[in-house]
């Protein structure tokens, strides 16, 4: 986004990094990264030039939280700040990155509100941006600022949002967490645990209403000033407003699920168990991917970015060294979720789950999906690179979840 806006048509967010960066994890060549890159770039926008006698400073930034305006000047106080951190960090000889110093700086402002906001994209943005992929670390800079900037510019904190600052040093301060790196050498698949729970959902008359009240809803203010955003944003948006209470309650009833099963692994793996925001974190990706996978209405669109988004959170979650922060953002990113399966009416989602059959192997799956055409939806490449880095992750399950819905994409399996 150095040459091109983050969005264009109004509210479409630009995924031209979203699909090099896959493309590149794939394996792709030079040629096929370009031919893309070149065919995407046709439908964007330039990027917004900064205004000469406007600047946003520390003191005025919480300011533009949510206003939908001033991206380009975000994006210069974003950057001021990464290079103010560097300098910081030359002179006291740090070994922190400065971008991991700018993201623990701001994003802990911005947790409830920023995760699910402009359908995921913002939160998106920031992970892909902090994957290694072996290209340009000053590029990869950017592409976080730009996310950053992002979240700030379409952040929406609904109504009667209740902190998730408050149930993570609960969860904290029960559990006797502390922050670490991340460690898995365990082949399970958890998606069971989100499933139970979207099922339970299912159920609920309150929650039905809502999901027949929102076409209704959406066309009244405040939603209508949201414009120009997409009926998604704006579903999102009513259901953060008009649902708080049930969201609070499953979102409470899956870390409570989250918090027992987490005990349990205790007898099964002593020393080696996963730490809760590791586990926790696998849960929500596994869920994300079997949601996706399972669902009635075919290859979703946005639940396709529950996929991407979730594995996004991933990258960006090891970046904090508090773990209140980071089950601040499980809890926040999990309420996200729920209500973009509500958004999109609650669609069934099928309880069996094929058992081990013979799949293709990840080569003939990557092959497929970089061989496709680059006027193909960009979603192909990232569902197959988050499906991909999954498996090499966390290992294969069982179930075949990772590699069976990459396969399920490239039209191998039903």
């Amino acid at each position: 986004t150095n040459v091109y806006h983050i969005e264009f048509g109004g509210y479409l967010t630009n995924h031209l990094m979203h699909g090099v960066v896959a493309l590149v994890g794939l394996g792709a060549t030079d040629a096929k990264i370009t031919s893309f890159a070149q065919s995407y770039a046709q439908q964007l926008e330039p990027v917004l030039k900064t205004s000469s006698d406007f600047q946003i400073t520390e003191d005025t930034w919480k300011e533009f939280i949510g206003k939908r305006s001033h991206y380009s000047e975000l994006v210069q106080f974003f950057s001021g700040r990464l290079d103010q951190f560097a300098s910081s960090l030359r002179m006291s000889s740090g070994s922190l990155k400065p971008l991991t110093l700018v993201l623990r700086q701001y994003v802990p402002e911005l947790v409830d509100g920023g995760l699910g906001c402009a359908a995921f994209h913002p939160i998106i943005h920031i992970g892909y941006g902090l994957m290694d992929t072996g290209d340009d670390v000053t590029c990869r800079s950017r592409d976080v600022i730009d996310g950053l900037a992002y979240m700030v510019h379409s952040f929406h904190r609904p109504d009667g949002c209740k902190p998730s600052a408050e149930g993570a040093h609960s969860i904290v301060q029960e559990l006797e967490l502390n922050s670490g790196i991340e460690v898995w050498e365990h082949n399970s698949d958890l998606s069971h645990i989100l499933l139970g729970l979207l099922k339970q959902l299912c159920d609920d008359q309150p929650v039905r209403r809502l999901v027949t009240k929102l076409p209704d809803l959406i066309v009244l203010p405040p939603y209508t000033s949201m414009e120009p955003v997409s009926d998604f944003q704006q579903k999102m948006a009513a259901i953060g407003d008009h649902g708080q209470d049930f969201l609070d309650k499953y979102v409470e009833a899956a870390l409570n699920a989250l918090k027992m099963t987490f005990q349990a692994q205790d007898s099964l793996h002593g020393e080696t168990r996963p730490s809760f925001v590791t586990y926790t974190m696998k849960a929500i990706i596994d869920g994300a991917i079997r949601l996706y996978a399972s669902c009635s209405t075919v290859d979703d669109f946005f639940l396709l970015h529950g996929v991407t988004s979730s594995w996004a959170l991933r990258r960006t979650l090891f970046c904090f060294d508090s773990v209140v922060v980071q089950v601040q953002m499980l809890i926040s990113y999990l309420k996200s979720l729920l209500s973009a399966y509500i958004a999109q009416g609650m669609p069934v989602v099928a309880v069996e789950w094929p058992g081990p059959t013979s799949l293709p192997d990840w080569k003939s799956i990557i092959t497929k999906a970089v061989e496709c055409s680059d006027d193909v939806d960009e979603h192909v490449y990232k569902l197959v690179f988050t499906c991909c880095e999954a498996e090499k992750a966390y290992g294969c399950p069982s179930t075949q979840l990772y590699r069976r819905t990459a396969a399920q994409k490239m039209d191998f399996v039903p």
